[in-house]
């Protein structure tokens, strides 16, 4: 995956599955495209889930065709804030703006490969504006933030499909109504292969984190 961590649980599932099988298999995130590309290009991988914001829609597609490397959408999904018990917008359901977000530190993911310039945060115009931004590593560094403060944190989602792969009572995502930025999230292979009969029931099995 590039930067995908909410297919673990449809992972570790697979595994589960197949533990104690004669099967080699690995799950591994990447940081940026062009370390990904090759590997799927080049048979390494039987596939690999990506998402892009979408004013890096067409510049992707673009590199990927360069190559020899079939892109298959999953879904195209807009942003929700993902706020904690500590935030007082916890106890509303109702959809959010972007200014409402403006009182609070916003929590970004990535490592120091990402480009700052294309984290969700910025794109979305809120690193302008926010109180200060706190970067992490790690999803789990992401929540354990998310729990205990009142810091927020924009994912590409919507609320049901959150719910699948985050069941967290003190976690909830919250639409964002006024920004028209989105994610899409797609699925690339080899041209030179199809896939395998273990990598196609991978690929129904993490379908359902991204529809």
């Amino acid at each position: 995956t590039l930067n995908c961590s909410r297919i673990v649980p449809a992972f570790t599932q697979f595994a589960k599955h197949y533990s104690g099988s004669p099967v080699d298999f690995s799950f591994t995130s990447f940081q940026t495209l062009n370390d990904l590309l090759p590997k799927v290009e080049t048979c390494q991988l039987d596939f690999a889930i990506i998402a892009t914001l979408s004013p890096f829609i067409k510049s992707t597609v673009l590199s990927i065709s360069n190559r020899s490397i079939e892109y298959y959408t999953f879904s195209d999904a807009p942003l929700c804030a993902i706020v904690g018990r500590e935030n007082p917008l916890f106890n509303t359901d109702a959809p959010m703006h972007l200014e409402q977000l403006y009182p609070y530190v916003i929590v970004r993911q990535g490592g120091e490969a990402q480009d700052p310039v294309q984290a969700i945060s910025h794109v979305a115009g809120l690193t302008h504006h926010c109180l200060g931004e706190i970067h992490v590593d790690t999803e789990r560094q992401l929540y354990d933030i998310i729990r205990s403060t009142s810091a927020v944190a924009l994912a590409a989602t919507t609320p049901e499909v959150f719910m699948r792969y985050n069941s967290d009572p003190d976690v909830k995502a919250l639409p964002v109504v006024d920004c028209d930025i989105y994610a899409q999230f797609a699925w690339i292979k080899s041209r030179r292969l199809p896939l395998s009969d273990l990598a196609l029931e991978l690929l129904e099995a993490v379908r359902p984190y991204f529809i």
